[in-house]
């Protein structure tokens, strides 16, 4: 799942955004939610995207995770995601 300059105003880019030297805490944090198995995030000036592998039932942990992490609410957030 990801936000990008297509999907979402600049506003919330910069919201959703991470700076290099926070993607390894980030990445912890979110593979310590139930069912994420496994993550990469990827984060620059125009996109934020996550790549993860989640059991089923766990669909939905990125993107409350992602929108928690940055004090969001998820429909804050879930009309620009792709």
């Amino acid at each position: 799942l990801g936000v990008n300059h297509q999907t979402a105003p600049v506003e919330l880019r910069e919201k959703v955004a991470f700076a290099p030297e926070a993607v390894p805490a980030a990445l912890g944090d979110l593979l310590a939610r139930p069912g994420v198995r496994e993550a990469v995030l990827l984060s620059t000036c125009n996109r934020t995207e996550i790549y993860c592998s989640v059991d089923t039932g766990a669909e939905a942990a990125p993107a409350d995770w992602l929108a928690r992490h940055h004090a969001l609410g998820v429909d804050q957030l879930q009309h620009y995601l792709y």
